[in-house]
C-alpha cells in the first residue's frame, strides 16, 4: 500500500491507524527506506465470532499513524505479510486486509466487519463496506502554502480575509509547514471571508459560502475557502463536486476523487480507502475502492 498526498494541501492526521484484519498476518509501517512500526494479527480458531468488533480482540491489529520528525504525514507506505508459513500452520482464513482508517476518541474505531470478508477474495470490494456499523473513514487535515503567517501575511494569496481572523501556524513532521485561520476569541464564523466572523449568539449569522455559492451539499456544510462551482472555491485544490443522483446529494474531493463525511475549519473526513489485501499463496494486489 502506497498513499502519497505529497503537493496536495492535505496530510494524514494523527488519529488514523493503519488497521489489519486477518489471521497470522503482520502489516508494516514505513517511511520508505525504514520501518516505523507494525502489528500482528492472529486468531486460535475458526469460532473466534461472527464478525471483528474492535481492535482489542484477536483477528485484528492496529499501528498508530506517526507524526513526528522522521515522518512525512503526507505519505503512508504499507506492507501486508503473510506469516502462516513462518508459524508453520495452515491458514485458518484465506484472505487478509489493510486498511487506514480513523480511530475514535476512545482510541478505537467503530466497525464490525463480518469475517466472511476473510472467505471471499471479492467479497469486501463488493459489499462496500454496507455490512460494517460504520464504514472506516479518514481524517486530513489541511492548510495553506508552505510559508509560516508571518511571510503569508505579505503575500497577495493571504487567505485570513476578515478583519476578526487570526493566522495560525501548522507545523507537520518532515519539515512541513502552513498556515489556518481562526475568529478571535469572542467570535465565530468564517474567517476565510470578509465579515465572516461574528460575535457569539449574533442574530443575523453570515454565509459560509462566497456570495451566489452554495453552502451545503446533501447533509454537509461547505465553507469557504471549499466550494462548488466556478469561482465559489479559493483554489483548485478546494473545489468540491456535488453529486444531486444521490439522495441525499454527496459532496465530493475532486483533487482526490474521494466523498466528503465531514468538513470544517480545520480537518476533512473522507472515505479515502486504499485498501491492501493479502491471499493465499502471498499473492498481493492493491486497489482503490471509493
Amino acid at each position: 500500500m502506497n498513499v502519497n498526498l505529497s503537493g496536495t494541501p492535505y496530510m494524514f492526521s494523527y488519529v488514523n491507524a493503519l488497521t489489519a484484519i486477518g489471521c497470522d498476518d503482520m502489516v508494516l509501517l514505513s517511511n520508505g527506506s525504514s520501518i516505523l512500526g507494525g502489528c500482528s494479527a492472529f486468531c486460535a480458531d475458526k469460532n473466534v465470532t461472527s464478525s471483528v468488533e474492535n481492535c482489542r480482540f484477536n483477528v485484528c491489529c492496529q499501528q498508530d499513524i506517526m507524526i513526528d520528525s522522521r515522518t512525512d504525514p503526507s505519505l503512508v507506505k504499507a506492507e501486508l505479510i503473510d506469516l502462516s508459513g513462518k508459524a508453520l500452520r495452515k491458514k485458518l482464513f484465506p484472505c487478509s486486509y489493510a486498511f487506514i482508517q480513523e480511530k475514535t476518541f476512545l482510541n478505537e474505531s467503530e466497525f464490525s466487519y463480518p469475517l466472511y470478508y476473510l472467505d471471499n477474495s471479492t467479497a469486501l470490494v463488493n459489499d462496500n463496506w454496507a455490512s460494517a456499523t460504520r464504514p472506516p473513514i479518514v481524517r486530513l487535515d489541511w492548510f495553506f502554502g508552505s510559508e509560516n503567517c508571518s511571510r503569508a501575511k505579505n503575500s497577495t494569496t493571504y487567505a485570513c480575509r476578515d478583519d476578526k481572523s487570526v493566522c495560525v501556524d501548522s507545523y507537520y513532521g518532515n519539515g512541513i509547514t502552513g498556515y489556518t485561520c481562526s475568529c478571535v476569541q469572542g467570535y465565530e464564523g468564517n474567517p476565510y471571508l470578509p465579515g465572516g466572523c461574528q460575535k457569539f449568539n449574533t442574530i443575523h449569522a453570515s454565509s459560509i459560502a462566497k456570495v451566489e455559492c452554495l453552502d451545503q451539499c446533501g447533509e454537509v456544510l461547505i465553507p469557504f475557502p471549499f466550494g462548488v462551482g466556478p469561482n465559489c472555491y479559493l483554489e483548485p485544490s478546494f473545489e468540491i463536486v456535488c453529486n444531486t443522483t444521490t439522495n441525499p446529494a454527496k459532496p465530493f474531493l475532486r483533487l482526490l476523487n474521494t466523498e466528503i463525511v465531514e468538513l470544517n475549519s480545520s480537518k476533512i473526513v473522507v472515505n479515502y480507502m486504499n485498501i491492501a489485501f493479502n491471499l493465499l499463496q502471498y499473492v498481493r494486489l492493491s486497489s482503490w475502492n471509493y
